[in-house]
């Protein structure tokens, strides 16, 4: 299959945004909020309209069961609510998402064996036990040792759609977590990628069938830019 090309999450994103505003009070919120990117409860005023012009949103009415869910959520009692991959934050907070995401990009394309990893985690420890003991030359970010390891990691998952660590990749392209590192090398394709030795697709995803569950999967490929057939 081929892996995950690098993009931006910019380009996940852009798009028109839909200014339209549908009620919520005979819907599950939490629903609305993990089946869309990006949401918006309550007003958007035209300061608000003006910075997330580049970005492809839904926007619902923030009603009061809605406003008191989220209060009770953030501790905070706001006329808007902006959830992004099911997590609320500020425009601030979603702008420097750009940024991180080039930033991982560049870091990526320039290390060979690369694990976004966190201390604590004994798949990480795994994979790099793997890795030291075969004495391959890698690097290793440790997400939770970071100031901005949160937002690291919620640009990795718009980059490959993995929300856990160890998140590896090596020349580049995403191998995936400790199991698939180490699938990858008991079947002896470890070395194809280490030598940057590897067979690439024309599709990421391709759905048989015309089933709701093929739709749902094909959807989502979609949505992380994945190629689709």
């Amino acid at each position: 299959m081929k892996l995950f090309e690098d993009g931006s999450i910019t380009k996940l994103l852009a798009a028109t945004p839909s200014t339209s505003s549908s009620s919520v009070s005979n819907t599950n919120v939490e629903q609305i909020i993990l089946n869309n990117k990006l949401v918006v409860f309550g007003e958007v005023d035209d300061k608000l309209k003006q910075e997330l012009q580049s970005y492809n949103y839904i926007q619902h009415e923030l009603t009061d069961a809605a406003k008191q869910r989220f209060y009770e959520r953030s501790g905070k009692k706001l006329y808007t609510y902006i959830f992004h991959n099911q997590q609320q934050v500020t425009v601030d907070e979603l702008k420097t998402f750009d940024t991180t995401f080039l930033n991982i990009d560049e870091y990526i394309n320039h290390n060979k064996i690369i694990i976004y990893s966190k201390t604590h985690c004994p798949y990480c420890k795994q994979a790099k036990a793997l890795l030291a003991d075969k004495d391959y030359n890698f690097q290793v970010v440790e997400l939770d040792k970071l100031p901005n390891g949160a937002q690291i990691q919620t640009a990795l998952f718009e980059r490959t759609g993995q929300k856990t660590v160890p998140n590896i990749f090596i020349h580049g392209k995403h191998i995936g977590g400790c199991s698939d590192l180490l699938d990858i090398y008991h079947d002896g394709r470890f070395y194809d990628y280490l030598d940057n030795n590897f067979q690439t697709y024309d599709y990421d995803l391709c759905v048989i069938g015309g089933g709701s569950g093929g739709i749902s999967a094909a959807k989502e490929a979609a949505s992380m830019n994945k190629k689709v057939a």
